[in-house]
């Protein structure tokens, strides 16, 4: 890395600093998008579990099993906008 000689950087302003870390930033938050995503996707994993676990139990509770459903469509269509969300905000990458 280069320094900047001193008298070129307390010239540098507010935003020009900012401009300095924004793919920074940038990266920071795509990042905190996709663990959201993989959050997600582990509930949704763990739910699925869940549900065929339910399924396999002697009496079947099928408003159980119906709330789980409801529940992981919710997920999925949750984890779909995260994605959606992702893209729109960071299309370049």
């Amino acid at each position: 890395m280069k320094l900047i000689p001193y008298k070129e950087a307390i010239k540098l302003g507010k935003d020009a600093k900012r401009q300095l870390l924004a793919p920074i930033k940038a990266r920071k938050v795509k990042k905190q998008g996709e663990l959201g995503k993989l959050e997600i996707s582990e509930k949704i994993a763990v739910l699925e579990a869940a549900i065929t676990e339910r399924c396999s139990h002697e009496n079947v509770d099928f408003d159980s099993i119906i709330d789980m459903l409801d529940e992981l469509a919710l997920l999925e269509r949750r984890l779909k906008q995260f994605e959606n969300v992702i893209n729109q905000l960071f299309p370049e990458e």
